[in-house]
């Protein structure tokens, strides 16, 4: 797949780093941000989102997300890590909002983790560094948000951008490729490492 494919935006100072394995977010409102898609749209499809974070200190970091500028109405999903660096994704099913926090695995500030949300038959699950941080099973088809998806900060939301860096972002739609605990990967990720589908990779980018 393309880094960069159409309808991709990046701000002017957003850059990769010397290692051009990631892509370096400074905290001060650059972002990536993809127009609204049916790609992003999961309905009630199995799904993955995954990335390697360099979060760099105790302070809330916005990750990614489809979410409505207000910050409430037009809710898909988005994820953060607090300013307790707890990893915590939340998502809209029916109107209502859930929440799944990794409280008893907190990312370790200035090194790399891997963290992963995936949805196998209705039920979601945090990964952090491959161990199933939380799960919890709600039935229903996800709320079809009309808003950017945007990876440095929670979609259409311009609060709190990500400071920190991310490596190999991926968007998988269709398939949970972990429902166990698992060994993240070493390598850089690919449209079919992993046992990911080719037609079900709708963005790889950040590497």
């Amino acid at each position: 797949l393309p880094e960069t494919p159409s309808g991709v935006a990046y701000a002017s100072d957003l850059v990769k780093t010397n290692n051009g394995g990631s892509v370096n977010f400074d905290g001060s409102g650059d972002y990536l941000s993809i127009a609204d898609s049916s790609d992003f749209t999961v309905g009630t499809s199995d799904y993955t989102i995954e990335c390697w974070y360099w979060h760099p200190d105790g302070t809330s970091q916005k990750l990614w997300g489809q979410r409505h500028s207000n910050g409430s109405d037009g809710r898909q999903f988005f994820a953060e890590v607090t300013s307790s660096n707890v990893f915590s994704y939340y998502f809209n099913i029916g109107g209502t909002s859930y929440e799944l926090q990794a409280v008893n695995q907190k990312l370790a500030p200035n090194q790399w983790t891997h963290i992963a949300v995936t949805r196998a038959s209705g039920t979601h699950r945090l990964y952090v560094n491959g161990n199933i941080a939380k799960s919890s099973t709600q039935a229903g088809s996800l709320d079809d948000s009309s808003t950017a998806f945007a990876i440095g900060r929670n979609g259409e939301y311009t609060s709190n951008t990500t400071k920190g860096m991310i490596s190999n972002f991926r968007f998988t739609k269709g398939q949970a490729l972990y429902t166990a605990n698992f060994t993240p990967p070493a390598a850089p990720l690919t449209a079919t490492s992993q046992g990911a589908l080719a037609a079900n990779v709708k963005l790889l980018c950040c590497q």
